[in-house]
């Protein structure tokens, strides 16, 4: 019965990192990403000011750069988003801090509370939670990206499925061959 994987070379399949070890880690950036695509094209069509159009477009331009690089996992650009992204979480951690302070001024004043004044709050935190867990998906993909090589090495397709033959590609004159000579 011939192997579609030979486990003596590990290196001819790369098993991408998986949350809890069923979903994929690659699936979740990228089902993020696309959620923040689709949310930015939301708010495109709800804006009418033509600078937050330009801004937008641009960012929904740079998100589906971003998807393309993380689907071919291209290791230097996607090093270089997961720290442009590192250094722009000051910004939804700054907005979080906002609201928190604006609710601790809210929860000691002498008004009463609402569940309206309270959401900006939770919606930041849920924001900023799902923030950092995208950065760590994203940092954990990286380093997995780093154990896999860039070049799959050469297969000798030609005495079995997928056999390497290091002996053909070693620059070796002689090749042992799985069959007789005819």
């Amino acid at each position: 019965m011939s192997k579609f994987y030979d486990p003596s070379q590990p290196e001819q399949s790369y098993d991408s990192p998986k949350l809890f070890g069923i979903i994929p880690i690659k699936f979740i950036v990228s089902f993020l990403q696309l959620v923040s695509i689709v949310s930015q094209i939301l708010w495109l069509y709800s804006e009418n000011d033509k600078i937050y159009l330009v801004l937008l477009s641009v960012g929904i331009v740079l998100n589906v750069f971003t998807v393309v690089v993380f689907i071919k996992e291209h290791k230097l650009l996607m090093r270089a988003h997961y720290y442009s992204a590192l250094i722009f979480t000051v910004v939804p951690f700054i907005y979080a801090v906002y609201t928190f302070i604006s609710f601790i001024e809210l929860f000691f004043g002498d008004k009463d509370i609402t569940f309206n004044q309270c959401s900006p709050f939770a919606y930041a935190f849920i924001f900023l939670c799902i923030y950092i867990f995208y950065l760590a998906m994203c940092r954990v993909l990286i380093k997995a990206s780093e154990f896999q090589p860039d070049d799959m090495p050469d297969l000798d397709t030609t005495q079995g499925l997928f056999h390497y033959n290091r002996d053909a590609y070693d620059g070796g004159e002689r090749a042992k061959l799985m069959y007789g000579e005819v």
